[in-house]
């Protein structure tokens, strides 16, 4: 039961990383002013480029938007759980949750990214 897929890569460098989000309907969270939040049903990454870079962990946590600790910037390292970037795995996740990549220190990144929508994102009206 759902909408369809959103997809889109990432190519990642030391330069541009990726820091704590969940994802989220960002055409209507954008119009609403923030007040609307929408998330997939899930998600999921693929690395089907064999890239070469040390980091960029996939790091996951449990909190939501509604359970992150207020005034908390880093989650405690015990909470996190991490998930290497190897070539040809896939990983599916609860979008919903805080998840991040942690600081690349060389080479390039690339992943596929896909998440599943109930509803179609980027088209709602409020």
């Amino acid at each position: 039961d759902f909408a369809g897929f959103e997809i889109w890569c990432n190519i990642l460098t030391p330069q541009g990383p990726l820091p704590w989000h969940v994802d989220k309907d960002q055409v209507l969270y954008e119009q609403s002013g923030g007040r609307k939040l929408e998330l997939p049903l899930y998600g999921s990454v693929w690395y089907g480029y064999p890239h070469e870079f040390t980091g960029g962990y996939l790091e996951l946590v449990q909190y939501d938007t509604n359970t992150w600790p207020r005034g908390m910037d880093e989650p405690d390292a015990d909470n996190v759980e991490r998930i290497a970037a190897e070539y040809n795995r896939l990983v599916v996740f609860n979008a919903s949750k805080f998840h991040r990549v942690s600081p690349i220190h060389s080479g390039a990144r690339v992943t596929l990214a896909v998440n599943v929508w109930k509803e179609k994102p980027g088209g709602r009206r409020y």
